[in-house]
This record gives structure tokens, C-alpha cells and sequence, in this order.
């Protein structure tokens, strides 16, 4: 459901497949990956959104 929080099940699986294209294509640091939000310049509801320091 829209606006809801990801269980920890979802967020877990989103990191393990982030984290498998990062390598994929070479990335050897967080700060490489960039939230959508910034890249395409929307606002998005701030749990939605990935930690860096739990990446």
C-alpha cells in the first residue's frame, strides 16, 4: 500500500539486489549509488528511501 513502510523482508531484498547490480557494474562504493530521487529530481516519502550507513 502506498505511503506504508517496507517490512524488513522488502528492504532487505531491495539492498541484496542493489547490491548485486553495483557489482555488476563495477561500483566499489555507496556513495557511487544515487536514490532516484535525486537522479530524476522527485520527492519521495523519506522511509522509502535507502540509508547508506545500513547499505
Amino acid at each position: 500500500m502506498s505511503g506504508e513502510p517496507l517490512d524488513k523482508a522488502t528492504y532487505d531484498n531491495a539492498v541484496e539486489v542493489v547490491a548485486q547490480i553495483m557489482n555488476q557494474h563495477g561500483f566499489t562504493s555507496a556513495s557511487q549509488l544515487q536514490p532516484h530521487a535525486i537522479v530524476y529530481g522527485k520527492n519521495c516519502p523519506h522511509h522509502t528511501l535507502f540509508s547508506r550507513d545500513q547499505f
